[in-house]
């Protein structure tokens, strides 16, 4: 059990929550845009122009993978993403 200053606060175990926001922060570091962080975490998109159903679409599906794999923190890159 975890309390806070407030003794009004209770969390079980906040391992996910704090596992969720970590996902939240490296996918905005890799430059994912809001709609594609909620698509990405399974979240409501606020996005009204983009349904969930577009990110069926290859290209959008591709973007991501792209953001994803360039770690601006890491100068060792395993992968490499080739533009055709």
């Amino acid at each position: 059990m975890m309390l806070n200053e407030d003794n009004e606060f209770y969390e079980e175990d906040p391992t996910t929550y704090f596992l969720r926001r970590n996902l939240a922060t490296k996918l905005y570091i890799h430059g994912l845009s809001i709609d594609e962080c909620q698509y990405y975490m399974d979240h409501e998109i606020d996005f009204k122009r983009i349904l969930r159903s577009d990110f069926s679409d290859e290209d959008m599906l591709y973007s991501i993978y792209k953001k994803l794999l360039n770690d601006p923190l890491s100068s060792n890159c395993m992968l490499q993403v080739y533009d055709e």
